[in-house]
């Protein structure tokens, strides 16, 4: 992982019980924790089900297989990443506490005086104790929303509290707690939390990992039964002399499959591993520490988060105007497909976190990506010839159709404006242009188009449907042209020249689409909605393999392929920037590869670029993230590590939150 900058901060700890000293109150820098290792955690699709939109009743699902275990064993939890990856196991109980009515804005500490509130989180309540500099301000929106969580104890958290005592109602406060209660259950009933940072530190003589594994079940079996994801930590210390506490802890984790942050890990950066060197007790960890198990456990705390709001839709995608913007996101959503002989076979859909480096799998073979909703929250997939509705994360699926017309190209997508869905449906051997809601219901077959449709290119709205005639197989397959139809006033009109267009939904925005010349393809930029060429793009003599506009529709972005002019042969590709106005190519960058796609960010800063790499052992997926501004290029191949012996390419590609 790369080096993640400082984080400053100004508090000063009024505590007791640890016997900590007043931290003295000037700007601590947050050290950078070290590289994390890229071994992904086990992510299964939840089963959660969304409302079925009427009239249109969901059938047998699919079966959906969860990604291999790749998790590294307990016995090395020493290598295990500070932050850790979303676990499927924490969408199970966070949908659980929802349904018990736990406050998805709460999360709990249960600890000891290192979790207190002036020691642990506690600035993120307070402004101006706390500044996150450009490259950490994703963290801002966790802050905002588990506001009044950060500098609160609550009654799991008092200095000298241990595994044994939380369970203890000797040890609950009696002016807050009912008869009986111990400290855990009086906060789980008081403060409602979805999720709840499990700290347990203290050692005394006399104890054993057993005795301690014992009261940490208890804890756990707990906060799963009332909903509360746990989140278990690992501590800087080696009191104990053979790390047991957190070997123990790293086994429960594993096998309740529960994220574990490893702040121990973070401590080895930092000097004297992060203990005190004054007090030289063992125990106690220095302010830069403090700094450091505040700034990780919120990034943990951001990342799963960033998950459970990823996996858990509230509600169906509403009719927009526009795209959605969502801000800096970090994540992008692609298809692969696989060619074998003739046949064209979905391979999987998958999520990759450039921050986190990591790969889920949302859906396995055969499935296909279809489409992403324009605020990056639904999809639409197909298995063969049945279409479905589903959540960015996999949940949820709805038959739409059991007819989809399944070939290479899009038969299914959304308009630009988001408010209806386009599929191409086979019914009785003829093939027909589908239009419905935005998710899938009240389908209407457009019967009077003038040819049948094959497959379906990006459409800003139903007044502008661009889609290619023909069957495969008879002799319109192959034929050249664009139909681009007004579905409200039933007319359209065939652009014989025009070959694979990409127009932005925004008003008065640009389209682009490749034009057909007497002995050359050229790319040119359109206007909206009357379609008339507007400039030639210079590309040199690139063939034009991918390209779109950014979402607000200032800038476009081409993947040139380098070919030769007398075999063909490709020989890599160049990423070319052009602004509306003057149109001028802006050179960004160069990579290897065949059947490039690329992406804008919705913030229209970044670039994500995908190709097919061909070498003796068969064919691997390439992925950079490309600055359009800095033109800073950034490889994720290696996290990628997806390979096949069969030609695979990368069918569909978008950003997502």
């Amino acid at each position: 992982m790369k080096k993640i900058s400082t984080l400053l901060v100004v508090f000063m700890i009024l505590m007791t019980g640890c016997q900590v000293k007043p931290l003295p109150a000037q700007a601590i820098p947050f050290e950078s924790p070290p590289a994390q290792p890229s071994a992904a955690t086990s992510t299964a699709v939840p089963t959660q089900q969304p409302p079925t939109p009427s009239p249109i009743q969901p059938t047998a699902q699919p079966t959906v297989t969860a990604t291999p275990d790749t998790r590294l064993p307990p016995e090395e939890w020493q290598d295990w990443p500070v932050v850790p990856e979303a676990t499927s196991r924490v969408m199970e109980i966070y949908q659980r506490g929802l349904e018990l009515g736990k406050d998805p804005h709460h999360f709990s500490k249960i600890g000891d005086c290192h979790s207190v509130k002036a020691a642990f989180m506690g600035l993120f309540d307070t402004p101006g104790w706390y500044k996150l500099k450009e490259d950490t301000s994703y963290l801002q929106p966790a802050i905002d929303w588990y506001s009044g969580s950060f500098d609160r104890d609550g009654q799991g958290v008092k200095g000298g509290y241990n595994a044994a005592a939380v369970l203890s109602p000797l040890w609950a406060d009696p002016a807050a707690c009912q008869p009986g209660e111990n400290p855990v259950q009086c906060e789980v009933r008081i403060h409602q939390p979805t999720f709840a940072f499990i700290s347990l530190e203290v050692w005394w003589d006399g104890r054993t990992p057993e005795r301690y594994e014992a009261y940490l079940r208890e804890i756990l079996d707990y906060l799963i039964a009332q909903g509360v994801v746990p989140i278990l930590a690992t501590k800087a210390d080696n009191i104990e002399g053979d790390h047991a506490l957190n070997y123990t802890t790293a086994k429960l984790a594993y096998e309740y499959n529960l994220p574990l942050w490893n702040f121990w890990r973070a401590a080895q950066s930092l000097p004297n591993q992060g203990m005190d060197a004054e007090r030289n007790d063992g125990f106690h960890i220095s302010y830069q520490a403090w700094n450091t198990r505040s700034y990780t456990a919120l990034m943990t705390l951001e990342n799963l988060w960033q998950y459970v709001n990823l996996l858990s839709p509230t509600a169906w995608p509403e009719p927009t105007s526009g795209p959605t913007p969502f801000g800096g996101a970090e994540q992008i959503v692609f298809g692969l497909s696989t060619r074998q002989a003739e046949t064209y076979t979905g391979a999987g859909v998958y999520l990759f976190n450039f921050r986190t480096q990591t790969l889920r799998q949302i859906f396995t073979e055969p499935y296909r990506l279809q489409a992403v909703s324009q605020d990056g929250r639904w999809l639409l997939v197909n298995q063969g010839n049945q279409l479905y509705l589903s959540g960015v994360g996999g949940d949820g699926l709805v038959l739409l159709t059991d007819k989809l017309v399944d070939n290479p190209g899009t038969t299914a997508l959304w308009t630009g404006e988001g408010d209806h869905i386009l599929w191409v449906e086979n019914q009785d051997m003829d093939h027909l242009l589908i239009v419905a809601d935005a998710v899938g219901a009240q389908p209407q077959a457009q019967t009077w188009l003038p040819h049948q449709p094959l497959f379906l290119f990006p459409s800003p709205n139903l007044a502008q449907v661009l889609w290619k005639a023909g069957i495969c197989g008879d002799e319109s397959y192959c034929r050249s042209g664009v139909w681009v139809s007004d579905l409200l006033q039933q007319s359209a009109t065939h652009k014989e020249n025009m070959g694979i267009p990409n127009f932005n939904a925004v008003q008065g925005a640009y389209g682009l689409a490749l034009i057909q010349q007497a002995e050359r393809i050229t790319l040119e930029v359109f206007s909206q909605p009357e379609l008339e060429s507007l400039q030639v793009l210079d590309l040199d003599e690139d063939y034009p393999a991918a390209f779109s506009f950014s979402e607000d529709g200032s800038h476009a972005a081409v993947l040139g392929q380098v070919r030769s002019e007398y075999s063909g042969k490709s020989f890599g590709n160049r990423i070319v920037l052009f602004s509306g106005g003057d149109w001028k190519p802006q050179p960004l960058g160069t990579l290897d590869g065949l059947n490039g796609i690329l992406a804008w960010s919705p913030d229209g800063q970044q670039l994500a670029v995908m190709t097919t790499h061909v070498d003796d052992a068969g064919y691997r997926i390439a992925l950079i993230r490309q600055n359009t501004v800095s033109r800073d290029q950034q490889i994720f191949t290696d996290e990628l590590a997806i390979t096949d012996e069969a030609f695979l390419f990368v069918s569909a590609l978008k950003w997502v939150p």
